[in-house]
């Protein structure tokens, strides 16, 4: 809230000094205890929180020159993407990316940077509440500054995924984009990223823990998020990946899966898929910083499942397809 002169008082977010003018704040009044300052000629009252994607976003919005759009994880965020928050895989916060106009020149600040790279017309979403780069372009510029390919499958799988219920665009319309465009600086990474990914990964963390079996320990064809089933046509689970050749799944632990009910329901589900012949090997994000000891368990536990009696299927039974919460694994 802003407390007028009159004593009124009204909510508003990040403003200039003309907006805040308009509004009848005084320059005076913006040097008070109550207001702050995220970027030099940028006030807000105090309060929000720092990290808070939505909060990082509208500092930014005063600055905003015309014909600037948000792409990368702002503009994935704003379009409605869920994991994508500005907080990459180590807590640190992401910087906002501006694409400019050609010509334009913006100076970089803490928090944000202007990017070069040319966006085609169709490349920009006009019906956005703010400008902002089509949600496939975000994802693409997403990928081409991710620090490594792993980070650029997150950011495709996430921005493509059926299975966690935010905005999603497809595959098929990240490839078009990708093929579209052959010189900008991590092309490469973002092409390799485009054939790994996956429409079916549910988590950041599963995408981390399938890019780490495929180039890692070598196992290229993996089932995301599939459904598996004994041989009385009674659910087991759905398995995070199944290797389904040896029978091997793999479960990804990113954070919250060692609180207790989910804990629990990962323990009866890993019961259920041992019983019927899986072999299950769990990768927690710890086991991400010792890929090499994390690598030879997945290929010792293929092995195992390799030797294992299989007493399960993959073939749906039809009271699954008429299963209103099944629709959501098609």
């Amino acid at each position: 809230m802003a407390a007028f002169d009159d004593g009124s008082m009204e909510w508003v977010g990040a403003i200039n000094s003309s907006q805040a003018l308009a509004l009848g704040i005084s320059r005076g009044s913006r040097r008070g205890a109550v207001w702050e300052h995220p970027f030099h000629g940028v006030s807000r009252p105090v309060g929000a929180n720092q990290t808070d994607p939505e909060a990082r976003i509208q500092n930014i919005v005063p600055l905003l020159p015309r014909g600037a759009v948000f792409t990368g994880w702002a503009g994935a965020f704003l379009a409605g993407v869920k994991y994508i928050d500005g907080i990459d895989r180590w807590g640190n916060l992401m910087p906002i990316v501006l694409a400019l106009p050609d010509g334009m020149q913006v100076r970089p600040r803490d928090g944000f940077i202007p990017s070069r790279r040319r966006l085609r017309v169709d490349e920009i979403d006009r019906d956005a509440p703010l400008p902002s780069a089509t949600l496939a372009r975000s994802a693409y510029d997403l990928a081409l500054d991710a620090p490594n390919l792993t980070e650029a499958v997150v950011a495709l799988d996430m921005c493509t995924s059926k299975v966690t219920g935010g905005a999603r665009t497809t595959l098929d319309n990240l490839r078009s984009l990708i093929s579209r465009h052959k010189k900008s600086r991590g092309i490469v990474q973002t092409r390799c990223a485009g054939e790994l990914s996956s429409e079916r990964s549910g988590s950041p963390w599963e995408s981390r823990t399938r890019v780490l079996a495929v180039e890692g320990a070598g196992i290229e064809e993996w089932l995301v998020n599939v459904p598996i089933f004994d041989l009385n046509e009674r659910l087991l689970g759905v398995a995070d990946l199944l290797d389904e050749e040896s029978g091997l799944v793999l479960e990804s632990d990113g954070a919250g899966h060692r609180e207790e009910r989910p804990h629990q329901a990962d323990n009866v589900r890993e019961e259920k898929f041992e019983r019927a012949g899986n072999v299950v090997v769990r990768v927690a994000a710890l086991d991400h910083s010792m890929p090499t000891q994390t690598i030879a368990r997945i290929q010792a536990g293929r092995a195992d499942a390799l030797r294992a009696p299989q007493r399960w299927t993959l073939e749906q039974p039809a009271w699954w397809t008429a299963w209103p919460p099944a629709r959501r694994w098609d």
